[in-house]
């Protein structure tokens, strides 16, 4: 494996895909075949990797949260690739795993299944945080106060005109205060 993650390996095939498609991605960007150097230089083994750790840890954090893609999801992301529904209609297993495993390049129809859940699993969980609601620690310690922290008070309104009359205050006890 490439990487271990909260007990979860990342294979050297998953590794070496997602580094052959981003190597791909920038040769499109730049119009150029990117050398050894080049590659050596962006540092994309590095990214590539950081990014598939980045990841499996979304998709461990969407399986706590029962956000996995099912397999309805999956069927209807299938369902709506243009090529393998011609019309309308599915094509049919064979034709299928004919375009999964040549055009595609994956080992087999499942292998691609399970990147497809992948996929979806991810947009759910990219979805529920950019619709999350981020509330800073002061505004929460402010409320929690605001609710939790409540005081019984007892008190009698006494006027001070009617002590008012009765005291008498010295020269040097205004000094001395002051």
């Amino acid at each position: 494996y490439a990487a271990r993650v909260n007990g979860e390996t990342i294979s050297f095939r998953e590794y070496d895909r997602a580094l052959y498609y981003t190597e791909k991605s920038y040769e499109q960007m730049y119009r150029q075949a990117l050398t050894p150097e080049m590659i050596s230089a962006m540092g994309l083994p590095k990214q590539v990797l950081d990014s598939l750790v980045d990841q499996k840890l979304l998709l461990q954090e969407a399986r706590r949260l029962h956000l996995d893609a099912t397999p309805d999801e999956v069927r209807s992301k299938i369902l709506q690739i243009p090529t393998l529904n011609p019309d309308g209609k599915f094509v049919g297993n064979e034709l299928y795993t004919r375009y999964v495993t040549g055009s595609l390049g994956y080992q087999s129809p499942a292998e691609f299944e399970d990147e497809l859940s992948r996929e979806i699993t991810l947009q759910k969980m990219e979805s529920a945080l950019a619709n999350s609601l981020v509330i800073s620690p002061k505004a929460i310690d402010a409320e929690y106060r605001r609710v939790s922290e409540n005081a019984r008070i007892k008190y009698v309104l006494y006027a001070a005109s009617r002590e008012a009359t009765s005291v008498n205050v010295t020269p040097q006890e205004i000094e001395q205060y002051y």
